[in-house]
């Protein structure tokens, strides 16, 4: 059996750093759909502005996980790649694999402080 699976990146567009990286046998698009959907619904829509220091994260951020503290922040997705594995444990393997390369490319950078505006109509 031959699984195809998509990789698709969640990345904060004000702190690269902070990424979530999914892998799906389904179409990515619906996929992030999904998911944006039930954040929706567990927190509601995101606050119009926010203010926080990385040195103190405000403390609502304390309980999320990566994946809801990117989807409050200003963020985009794209497709990273589409692979065929052999089985689930090295989809697993790859996806970590792909977390860790993409975490030593941002361990450097860090700003001090981030301002994020999202504008609602």
């Amino acid at each position: 059996m031959t699984l195809s699976v998509s990789f698709f990146i969640i990345v904060n567009t004000d702190d690269p750093s902070c990424f979530h990286i999914e892998a799906t046998t389904m179409d990515y698009r619906l996929r992030f759909s999904a998911m944006k959907s039930s954040h929706i619904r567990r927190y509601g829509e995101q606050p119009p502005i926010r203010i926080c220091s990385k040195l103190s994260p405000l403390p609502d951020d304390t309980h999320l996980s990566n994946l809801d503290t990117v989807f409050k922040s200003n963020y985009t997705y794209y497709l990273l790649e589409k692979k065929t594995f052999e089985n689930v444990e090295s989809v697993r393997k790859y996806r970590t694999q792909l977390i860790e390369e993409r975490s030593h490319l941002h361990c450097e950078k860090a700003d001090k402080y981030t301002v994020t505006f999202t504008f609602q109509v």
